[in-house]
């Protein structure tokens, strides 16, 4: 199996190399027509336009593929929200409102991913259950890569000063539960409610 697909100790694999996209490419094609647990490796490998053999070279068996699958799309929710993080201060909001839209941004995008709404309308204990196992290196991501920018936040005092770590991964919590149970509100003012308390920067005026 290639190198970039082997399990770190912590969570999920890292970013699969973009010749791998066809083959995750396909594999989305699949889980959507026929979902998850229906999906073989045939039907993906026929869908790629190659043999199993080939396949299961590249990708490995089925839990490697649903783990790169994953692994793609959250490093495209990390790479989305360092992009507009740069977009939302560029046009000058506020500091907790940026963090709401970031928060917002990045659940819309995984509840509009016509894959993911598929696995979780039909399979929800297949997603929970690789959350329940490889939480801590999606979180462990998460914090890695936003955590640094937070803090540069907190640091100009753009949002107030807490724990960048701590507030990163309540945001990736708050966000995961949410793909689960949807707030019966409107989701920014939902999710306003809990973060402006927190990152609002105090007037000294």
């Amino acid at each position: 199996m290639p190198a970039e697909l082997v399990a770190l100790d912590l969570g999920l694999p890292p970013r699969p190399s973009e010749e791998l996209d066809r083959y995750l490419d396909a594999v989305e094609i699949c889980v959507r027509r026929h979902g998850w647990s229906r999906t073989s490796p045939h039907d993906i490998a026929r869908q790629v336009g190659v043999n199993r053999t080939t396949l299961y070279r590249v990708l490995g068996a089925k839990d490697a593929i649903f783990r790169a699958l994953v692994a793609r799309e959250v490093h495209r929710l990390m790479d989305r929200a360092v992009r507009l993080g740069a977009e939302l201060r560029e046009s000058g909001a506020r500091g907790a409102e940026v963090i709401v839209e970031l928060t917002a941004s990045a659940i819309e995008q995984v509840r509009n991913n016509p894959t993911i709404a598929k696995l979780l309308a039909d399979e929800p204990e297949l997603v929970a259950g690789f959350l329940r196992d490889d939480i801590p290196g999606v979180l462990e991501r998460f914090t890695h890569v936003l955590g640094p920018f937070l803090g540069a936040a907190m640091d100009s005092g753009f949002v107030a000063r807490r724990d960048p770590g701590v507030m990163t991964e309540w945001m990736v919590r708050m966000g995961l539960s949410l793909l689960f149970a949807p707030p019966r509100c409107d989701l920014r003012a939902f999710l306003a409610a809990g973060i402006r308390p927190l990152f609002e920067v105090e007037s000294t005026s």
